[in-house]
């Protein structure tokens, strides 16, 4: 099995997004030869996305052509990344209600017009197939209870996202309430009671 890990959080140490996705892969490996990939969005940045970015999908002839090469090359080797796993874990961490800006980065840099997904008639078709994903989400408040759930551009915006690309196996696990004085001390606690829970073998296996 192929895993792709994704860390979107802007710590160096102590992320609790980073963590929960290490909790969620050491499931996935179980007893199994498993192969990780990591890409760190904090320490190989993407730059914002622009007009030069832009250009260069579309292969505009004003874009200069050794800078268009790199754009291309970086956005081909993302997006090998995500074919060559057969599951994803992206790391989240919450910042103003939405996820980290370099992770909108990655999201505009493997979103390619005959790549990743394409138009029809009928609206865009996403061109990216059995994949399993994993999202690692760690929020400050707590944004799935009914009252916070307008304000949460975390989970649904990436699901919305990756379905854009046809990644439709989606699933999530959160630590909530980690800036919450009596909640925050027992979170992952709880998390790690969910994952045995999803990922216990069958008493007769």
């Amino acid at each position: 099995m192929n895993i792709l890990q994704i860390t979107s959080s802007i710590k160096e140490k102590n992320s609790h997004s980073t963590r929960l996705a290490g909790l969620i892969i050491d499931k996935l490996k179980g007893n199994t030869k498993a192969t990780v990939i990591t890409r760190n969005l904090r320490e190989t940045a993407l730059p914002h996305f622009s007009e030069i970015h832009l250009k260069a999908f579309a292969n505009h002839q004003e874009t200069d052509t050794v800078e268009k090469e790199k754009i291309i090359q970086l956005s081909d080797e993302l997006i090998q990344e995500i074919l060559d796993a057969n599951v994803i874990v992206i790391g989240i961490s919450m910042y103003n209600l939405t996820i980290p800006t370099m992770l909108k980065s990655w999201i505009d840099f493997i979103a390619r017009i005959g790549k990743t997904f394409r138009y029809s008639p009928e609206g865009s078709v996403g061109l990216i197939e059995n994949k399993k994903v994993y999202l690692a989400i760690a929020t400050g408040d707590i944004y799935t209870v009914e009252n916070q759930l307008h304000n949460d551009f975390t989970g649904n915006l990436m699901r919305a996202q990756l379905a854009f690309f046809g990644i439709t196996d989606v699933e999530e696990f959160r630590v909530e309430g980690l800036a919450i004085p009596g909640i925050k001390e027992t979170v992952f606690d709880r998390v790690v009671e969910s994952l045995e829970e999803k990922f216990r073998l069958p008493e007769n296996v």
